[in-house]
C-alpha cells in the first residue's frame, strides 16, 4: 500500500495529532493495514500539506483505504517518488479535479527538476569511478564543481586517458552528457540500470570497442551510433527496442550484436555490411522474416532467432558458412527441410 493512493478528500482528523502524535492511537482509530509503516505515512502526510484524513466508520476500512478511492496520478507516476511532496495542497486538489493532470507550466518545471536530479545522480556515480582512476583530484563532490572541472581543457586531456568505465547496477536513469569527455573509452558497461535514452554525446566515444547496455529501458538506438566504427561488442539485451536503425551499417568491425529480449520486428537489409559479425542474437523478439541479406555474413558462427514468429527458412541460410549454427526453437517452423538440417536446430544450442 502506498501513500500515493490516499484520496484527497479524506481529511479532518490527523491535524489533532500534530502536537503530540500518538501513532498507536492513529493506527487503531483509522484501522490501517498492519503492513503500513504508520510513522512514515504520518510524517509524509504532514509534509505534503494534508490537513488530515478521515476514514469511514465501518469494518472494512483497510479495503476502503486500499481500493475504493485510489487516485491514479498520470504523469506523476513517471516522476521521482519524493517529488510528490513538493506539491502544494492546492496543486493536489487541482490534479484531482482534472483527473490527475498537473497544469502545463508546473509539469514542465517538475520534469526539468527530475531530469536535473537524474543527471546529477549519474554524474556523481561516474565521477566516483573517474576519481578511482585519476586519484589526485581535490575538488568538492558537487555536480556544479565537477562540471566546471571537466570543462577545463587541461583536465579533459586527463579524462581522455581513461579506457574503461563500469557503472552497472547504479540505478541510473540517464547517461550524463559529460560522458563526451571520456573520448579514450574502450569499454563502457551500463548493465542493469533504468536508462531510457542513449544520448547524442555517445558519438564522441569513437574509440569504444565494447558497449554494454543490457537490462535497461532503451527504446531507440540513436543514429549517432554510426560514429562508433571501432565497436566490436554491442550488447542491448532486455530493453524495449523495436527498430534496428539503418546506421547499423557503419559498425563494420562488430563481432557480437545482442538484441535478445526486445521488440524488434525487422532485420534491416543493412545487416549485410556487418561482415565481421560472429554472433547475432535476436531471440525473444517479434521477427517474422529472415532477410536474404543474411547470406553476406560470411563469418557468422551463431544466428539465434529463437522465440520469434518465423514461418519459413529462406534458401539464403544455406549460403552461410558450414560452421554457422541457426537456432529457431519456439518459432512457427515445425519441420526443418532436409537441406538445412546440418545447420538449423529447433532445439536449445549451447555455445
Amino acid at each position: 500500500m502506498s501513500i500515493y493512493s490516499l484520496p484527497v478528500e479524506l481529511r479532518g482528523e490527523i491535524a489533532q495529532f500534530s502536537d503530540h502524535p500518538n501513532l498507536s492511537e492513529l493506527s487503531k482509530r483509522f484501522k490501517l493495514p498492519h503492513r503500513i509503516r504508520i510513522n512514515a505515512i504520518y510524517q509524509k502526510l504532514i509534509r505534503s500539506g494534508f490537513v488530515g484524513i478521515k476514514l469511514p466508520q465501518d469494518r472494512h476500512a483497510p479495503d476502503f483505504f486500499e481500493k475504493r478511492y485510489q487516485i491514479q496520478f498520470r504523469y506523476i507516476a513517471k516522476l521521482n517518488k519524493n517529488l510528490m511532496w513538493d506539491l502544494s495542497l492546492k496543486e493536489i486538489e487541482e490534479m484531482k479535479a482534472k483527473g490527475g493532470v498537473l497544469s502545463a507550466p508546473r509539469l514542465i518545471e517538475m520534469h526539468k527538476y527530475v531530469e536535473r536530479k537524474n543527471q546529477n545522480h549519474a554524474l556523481l556515480a561516474m565521477w566516483d569511478k573517474i576519481l578511482a582512476e585519476l586519484g589526485d583530484v581535490a575538488i568538492e563532490r558537487d555536480p556544479a564543481a565537477i562540471r566546471e572541472w571537466m570543462r577545463n581543457p587541461h583536465n579533459q586531456e586527463r579524462l581522455g586517458r581513461i579506457t574503461s568505465l563500469s557503472l552497472w547496477h547504479k540505478k541510473l536513469k540517464v547517461i550524463p552528457p559529460e560522458i563526451k569527455y571520456l573520448v579514450g573509452l574502450q569499454k563502457l558497461d551500463l548493465f542493469f540500470n533504468q536508462i531510457e535514452v542513449i544520448p547524442p554525446e555517445i558519438k564522441y566515444l569513437v574509440n569504444l570497442k565494447r558497449l554494454k547496455l543490457t537490462k535497461n529501458k532503451i527504446k531507440v538506438i540513436p543514429p549517432e551510433i554510426k560514429h562508433l566504427e571501432n565497436l566490436r561488442d554491442l550488447l542491448l539485451h532486455s530493453n524495449r527496442i523495436e527498430v534496428i536503425p539503418p546506421e547499423i551499417r557503419y559498425l563494420t568491425n562488430l563481432k557480437w550484436l545482442d538484441l535478445s529480449s526486445n521488440s524488434v520486428l525487422i532485420i534491416p537489409p543493412e545487416i549485410r555490411h556487418l561482415i565481421k559479425l560472429y554472433s547475432l542474437k535476436l531471440d525473444w523478439n517479434r521477427i517474422e522474416i529472415i532477410p536474404p541479406e543474411i547470406k553476406y555474413l560470411e563469418r557468422l558462427g551463431v544466428l539465434d532467432l529463437a522465440s520469434n514468429s518465423i514461418e519459413m527458412i529462406p534458401h539464403e541460410v544455406n549460403d552461410l558458412q558450414d560452421h554457422t549454427k541457426v537456432i529457431l526453437r519456439n518459432n512457427k517452423v515445425d519441420v526443418v527441410p532436409e537441406e538445412f538440417k546440418l545447420r538449423v536446430t529447433l532445439e536449445y544450442y549451447r555455445y
